[in-house]
Order: structure tokens, then C-alpha cells, then sequence
């Protein structure tokens, strides 16, 4: 028998790099939620399907000073191909 899971959260993301000379950093959090459809006998996860959305905001800080908001949504499908 498999199981499905239905499962909510929240997550964290932050970072930073330079592309071109331009240095950023970005931070947020947001939510997460999903249905895990897993195989426990064979201990493999079937199915993964879920939605993400993070409220970032990301600064630039060279070559000039920039605060830019940044709303992102994610679905996301993961499926066990045999």
C-alpha cells in the first residue's frame, strides 16, 4: 500500500552574488504546500506536487543603491519514473 501526505510549511531563502560588477543580496520567506504520495515498503517517494510562494526582497548595492520587492510562486511536480 502507498500513502498520500498533504503537507504546508514555511521556508526561508537568502543569498547573495554580483553579476557584471552588480553586487546583491536577496532575503524572504513565504509559504509552502503539498501532496507526497510515498511507497513505504520500498521506502521511494512516488509523487511530489506543490506550491511555493516566497515575498523576497532583494538590494542591490553597487553600482548604485536599489531595494526592488519580489513576489515569486512556484509549482512544482516530482513523479517516480520507472
Amino acid at each position: 500500500a502507498t500513502l498520500f501526505r498533504s503537507y504546508e510549511g514555511l521556508v526561508n531563502a537568502e543569498g547573495e552574488g554580483g553579476l557584471q560588477g552588480v553586487q546583491f543580496t536577496m532575503e524572504g520567506d513565504g509559504d509552502v504546500e503539498g501532496l507526497l504520495h510515498f511507497a513505504p515498503k520500498e521506502g521511494i517517494v512516488v509523487s511530489d506536487v506543490r506550491t511555493q510562494t516566497l515575498e523576497l526582497t532583494a538590494r542591490i548595492s553597487k553600482p548604485q543603491t536599489m531595494t526592488l520587492p519580489i513576489t515569486q510562486t512556484e509549482k512544482r511536480s516530482l513523479t517516480l519514473v520507472q
